[in-house]
C-alpha cells in the first residue's frame, strides 16, 4: 500500500498509527536532510520505519516499487515535487506543481494508494483523514498524461479540503505557487488563516466565560 500525505498537521503521528500494523514501513524523504535530523527521526521511530532518501532521480522508484510488490507500506509526501515529474494544477486560487510519480509506482506495483492527512485539534488530539483507496492503472501512452494529471488533481483537491479546516498547520515553507498567481493565492490563504484565528479566539472566549464544574467531593 502506498500512503500519500503532505506537510500538514503531524504526519509522524499518523506514522505511529501505521507502526501498529505488522508490516514493514518505508518512509521517503528528500536527500537534503541534515544528518542529525535524520538520526533523531530514526531514533524516534524506534526502528519501526525505514527512511529512504529521495534524490529526484528515476532510480528512486526501484526500491519503492520493490517494497510495494513485497506487500510493504510506503509513505510519501505529495505536496513537493522534489524535481521529479509533476503536474501544474489549480490550487487555492493559483497554480502549483504536484508530483505524479506515486501513481506511476502504485500502478507498476499493483498496489492501492490512499491519501491520508492528520490534523491536530484542541486538547492535543489528532483527527485522521483517509480518503477512499485508489488503484492506479496506467492507460495507453497517449492518454497517460491526462490520467496522471487527474490523479494529482484529486490529491490537490483532498489537500485543499483539509487545509481549509486549519491552514495554519500546513508546514510547507517555500514558494509554492507560480509567481504570477502568488499574490492572489497568498491573499486567499491569508483570508483563510484569519478566519481560523478568529474562530479560535471566539472558542477561547466562550471557554473562559463558561461556568466551571464544581469539584467532586470525596
Amino acid at each position: 500500500m502506498l500512503v500519500l500525505t503532505a506537510h500538514f498537521g503531524n504526519w509522524e503521528a499518523a506514522g505511529q498509527m501505521l507502526s501498529h500494523m505488522d508490516l514493514p514501513i518505508t518512509v521517503t524523504g528528500f536527500d537534503k536532510e541534515d544528518p542529525e535530523v535524520r538520526r533523531l527521526f530514526n531514533q524516534a521511530s524506534k526502528q519501526k520505519f525505514r527512511l529512504l532518501p529521495l534524490t529526484g532521480q528515476p532510480t528512486d522508484a526501484i526500491a519503492l516499487v520493490a517494497a510495494l510488490r513485497r506487500g510493504e507500506v510506503v509513505a510519501m509526501l505529495g505536496d513537493r515535487p522534489y524535481g521529479s515529474p509533476s503536474a501544474r494544477l489549480p490550487f487555492l486560487g493559483g497554480e502549483a506543481s504536484f508530483p505524479i510519480g506515486a501513481y506511476v509506482m502504485a500502478s507498476i506495483a499493483g498496489a492501492p494508494l490512499v491519501h491520508v492527512f492528520s490534523l491536530r485539534e484542541e486538547g492535543g488530539h489528532y483527527h485522521f483523514f483517509a480518503f477512499p483507496p485508489q488503484h492506479p492503472q496506467l492507460p495507453a501512452h497517449h492518454e497517460r498524461d491526462a490520467y496522471l494529471f487527474g490523479c494529482a488533481a484529486k490529491f490537490a483537491a483532498d489537500l485543499e479540503f483539509v487545509l481549509k479546516r486549519d491552514p495554519l498547520q500546513w508546514y510547507n515553507f517555500y514558494p509554492f505557487w507560480d509567481e504570477e498567481a502568488a499574490r492572489h493565492s497568498a491573499s486567499a490563504f491569508a483570508s483563510s488563516r484569519r478566519r481560523v484565528v478568529s474562530r479560535r479566539s471566539r472558542e477561547r472566549e466562550s471557554s473562559a466565560l463558561a461556568p466551571r464544574p464544581e469539584p467532586s467531593k470525596i
